[in-house]
């Protein structure tokens, strides 16, 4: 087992969040929503890509604090928009405080403005002067540090998340693909041979092929997640004719909670495989996981884990690698699950990326993800 990291989302997220809800407000009331949205706001969240300029010293001493904890690898998220007007994203659609719609304001960290992990693409499909060179300040200071691997996740949003388009649009499409393609070719010349580069194509997108089922039979045929299958197909198809099967240095998409579904129906996993990899022809070397506690899809860790493991089994890849792309903060609970899904299951687990949350029913509970222990190779595999 190798030694992961985080996903660094922020260096800065503001203290009334982290308290967590106004004690006595009822969820959906507009206190509990002000305090739910707050990070949102200019100032709230802080993003070592968006935001590095203001603070770069802080961002450079959390690196330093995170690998001396043990951590080697580090995810960086981007959601990115079309345009400074575009707040539909992350569900922020759907918020009404006093019966008016929000869209936080404009932080001011560049001309086209950003929220929080969100940045603004230029109308060229672009990250904007400012931001670019934030981006490569920070994978010069994560080299500095010492890390080993960056994992860069991207996070169409708003009218370019193609999990709400009701129909194909090859403009968005491109727009998506040419700015992955960027990406990936910009922090490739930034890299070096030190620092590897390995890339999410769709931040969670392997569970959105489908929506969730109905409660009640007969259910029917499920309904597609807007344009998700088509996108992803495509998107993987062009990612390995531009980089080609040996370079891809990708996982695809990560999965988020769901992977099983109620008997007799084909699972997440296996249809991500057959509908979407298989359809373009090949495969991904891994498969990665963002796995959170306490919802329908993830009753009890070992019971995913179980169902993680029957899967490969259908699909004849019982000794593929697994990412944890995503987990709760350094929490010895999922840690132990992970020894379990090793030792019993023998499933080829190669490391565990935190989220900067212990609770999961909260975006973030500490400011960054410093501590690291319980996810140490040694603790896990009981050398520690």
């Amino acid at each position: 087992m190798e030694p992961g990291g985080s996903n660094y989302v922020a260096y800065y997220v503001t203290p009334r969040y982290l308290a967590g809800p106004p004690p006595g407000a009822a969820p959906g009331t507009d206190q509990w929503l002000e305090w739910a949205v707050s990070f949102y706001f200019p100032g709230g969240l802080l993003s070592p890509v968006g935001h590095y300029h203001l603070n770069p010293q802080v961002v450079r001493r959390q690196l330093n604090e995170m690998f001396a904890a043990g951590q080697r690898k580090i995810a960086l998220m981007v959601q990115h928009l079309e345009d400074a007007r575009d707040c539909g994203f992350d569900g922020l659609w759907e918020v009404r405080i006093a019966g008016r719609p929000i869209c936080p304001g404009r932080a001011s960290h560049s001309g086209r403005g950003g929220w929080a992990h969100a940045v603004i693409l230029t109308p060229g499909g672009r990250l904007d002067s400012l931001t670019r060179s934030n981006l490569a300040s920070l994978v010069s200071d994560i080299k500095a540090a010492g890390f080993t691997q960056l994992i860069f996740r991207f996070g169409p949003g708003g009218r370019l998340d193609p999990r709400y388009w009701s129909e194909w649009s090859e403009e968005r499409y491109a727009k998506n693909r040419d700015f992955a393609f960027w990406v990936r070719e910009f922090l490739d010349s930034l890299a070096g041979p030190e620092l590897e580069t390995l890339y999410d194509l769709g931040w969670e997108f392997a569970t959105y092929l489908y929506r969730p089922e109905c409660e009640r039979e007969p259910c029917g045929p499920l309904p597609e997640f807007g344009q998700t299958i088509a996108y992803c197909r495509r998107l993987w198809r062009d990612w390995l004719e531009r980089f080609g099967r040996e370079n891809a240095r990708s996982y695809g998409f990560s999965f988020g909670n769901r992977i099983s579904y109620r008997p007799g129906r084909p699972d997440a996993l296996v249809r991500m495989v057959r509908e979407v990899y298989d359809a373009a022809g090949y495969r991904p070397y891994a498969y990665a996981f963002d796995i959170y506690p306490g919802t329908q899809w993830v009753r009890d860790y070992r019971d995913f884990f179980r169902q993680l493991r029957r899967q490969l089994d259908d699909l004849g890849e019982r000794d593929k690698p697994i990412i944890i792309q995503e987990a709760l903060y350094n929490d010895s609970l999922f840690a132990a699950a992970v020894r379990y899904a090793r030792r019993e299951l023998h499933l080829d687990i190669r490391y565990v990326m935190q989220w900067p949350a212990s609770d999961p029913s909260r975006h973030y509970t500490v400011r960054y993800p410093r501590d690291y222990s319980y996810y140490l190779p040694e603790y896990i595999e009981g050398r520690g």
